[in-house]
């Protein structure tokens, strides 16, 4: 089979698949999207999900994962997810969109939005620096982007990692932080030791322990 023919194929099927879910989501009445933009191999992608409820099942689609050429700016992501929205036909389905703190999404929907979240008026990290964006073809100027809902789990995130960096400067929250860690780490490292420990552990859990790079802060069964 040729380069040629197997794209084809590809793209062919991919029309296939992404008519299914325009058409499946013509009877959706409401839906929630998250977003998502990271840089691989000196390129940026941006990632596009879709989730509703279908009775009592929640059903989920992958709307996009394409290459954003240029810087990720607030702008260009506002554009993106905008076209992307349109193309399946869901811009006044949308319930919310979920996605990180990181400032370039926040700003979209401070600028873009429909409404003015508080929370929105600031952000926990900078805008990426990664000036152009491909428009899909006959695409509106006009961009409008639903309400905004930041990620939980990332903001969570940053409360036990940068909020609590900075209440170590309290001393009763820090002997009480190092007491604790220095429990955790103890337990780490008998059973990254000991094969009966780390069993012992598994089988109550049944989970094995992790500890990311070695960082307490991130501690977790």
């Amino acid at each position: 089979m040729s380069r040629k023919t197997a794209n084809r194929m590809l793209e062919e099927k991919m029309a296939e698949l992404k008519k299914k879910i325009i058409g499946e989501l013509e009877n959706v009445e409401h839906v929630c999207i998250t977003a998502d933009c990271w840089t691989a191999h000196r390129r940026s992608f941006l990632g596009v999900t879709c989730h509703f409820l279908e009775g009592y099942e929640r059903k989920s689609f992958a709307l996009a994962c394409k290459r954003v050429k240029g810087s990720h700016t607030h702008d260009v992501l506002a554009t993106q997810l905008n076209s992307i929205l349109r193309e399946y036909k869901i811009q006044n389905k949308v319930v919310r969109i979920v996605t990180d703190n990181a400032s370039n999404f926040v700003k979209a929907f401070r600028v873009f939005g429909q409404d003015q979240s508080p929370e929105d008026s600031d952000s926990d990290e900078e805008e990426e620096n990664i000036t152009s964006v491909e428009f899909l073809p006959g695409e509106s100027t006009s961009v409008v982007l639903p309400p905004h809902q930041r990620c939980a789990a990332h903001t969570l995130n940053l409360v036990a990692s940068k909020d609590s960096e900075a209440a170590l400067q309290d001393g009763a929250f820090r002997t009480a932080s190092r007491s604790l860690f220095a429990k955790a780490q103890a337990v780490w490292n008998k059973q990254s030791r000991v094969v009966s420990a780390a069993e012992s552990i598994q089988e109550a859990t049944g989970r094995q322990m992790i500890i990311p790079n070695q960082n307490p802060l991130e501690f977790y069964v």
